[in-house]
């Protein structure tokens, strides 16, 4: 245990919505004969999160911290890794999902732009985390492909779905945190909703793009997929009309994981819905 020591654990807490959210929807929007694999999904999670938590001693290791035991990381590293591999070689090989490999690709990329854009200390801007956010939206089709041992057309729209949905939510957080770091509040909510301009604009360039998946995909995406979206719309009117500034980052995060599960839940139901009509 002196060798082991506490668990190296990522710090960044924003990633986990993004990485599960599309997992679970395209885990569940395609219905399978027989019905979900829960083993194969806990197997899929199991690989995805270990290969986010991966990143951290990999991290250390290449430039420790003051005080850091390399040791320690070596040792984490190798755990993680055990995680990652293990059920993703038995989803391969039991499962016989051998194209499940082809996801390490953006996989081993996205490790290389983290850890690149964590030693230039960039990892905030603004390109890599819509990098990062269409990266971590591939589970969407992850979950996809272990359940129905191929990727279905709905599933692909799906994807581009999901990184819209995140990549919008994202535009307003690093707003909001952006106030919230700086301490500005505007008590008129006219001059508020000014202030949000760009982010309001990025959200109604993402609800046209969903509207011209959704005629673009011939049948594949229903028109009711939409609806799920008008949550960021309310999201964002709550935020714009609020009375009390936002000041705790804590509670930033938790509504915006409580949102993006409501999100991932009502667009599995739009599209269970469509196939069962």
């Amino acid at each position: 245990m002196s060798v082991i020591g506490k668990p190296v654990i990522p710090k960044e807490h924003g990633v986990w919505p993004a990485l599960l959210i599309p997992l679970l929807a395209g885990s569940f929007v395609n219905p399978v004969a027989g019905g979900v694999s829960g083993f194969a999904l806990l197997l899929l999670i199991i690989s995805a999160v270990a290969g986010i938590f991966f990143l951290e001693p990999l991290r250390m290791l290449i430039k420790p911290p003051a005080g850091g035991v390399r040791s320690r990381f070596a040792a984490w590293l190798v755990i993680y890794s055990l995680f990652l591999l293990v059920p993703a070689l038995l989803l391969i090989t039991v499962y016989e999902r051998s194209g499940l490999a082809w996801f390490f690709i953006p996989g081993v990329l996205l490790t290389v732009l983290k850890l690149w854009s964590a030693m230039a200390r960039v990892q905030r801007e603004l390109f890599i985390e819509v990098v990062g956010v269409f990266g971590l939206a591939l589970t969407a089709l992850a979950g996809s492909y272990v359940q129905n041992g191929f990727i279905p057309g709905s599933s692909i729209f799906l994807y581009f779905l999901c990184a819209i949905w995140f990549l919008d939510r994202t535009f307003m957080a690093r707003r909001v945190l952006s106030g919230l770091r700086s301490g500005v509040w505007i008590e008129n909510i006219k001059e508020r909703a000014v202030w949000f301009q760009k982010q309001l604009l990025y959200h109604a360039v993402a609800l046209g793009l969903v509207l011209l998946i959704i005629v673009i995909s011939g049948g594949s995406v229903p028109f009711y997929a939409f609806l799920p979206f008008l949550l960021a719309t309310f999201a964002n009117g709550r935020i714009i009309t609020r009375k009390t500034p936002l000041t705790d980052p804590m509670k930033i995060g938790y509504s915006e994981l409580i949102l993006g599960l409501l999100f991932g839940f009502s667009l599995v139901v739009a599209f269970r819905t469509f196939v069962a009509v």
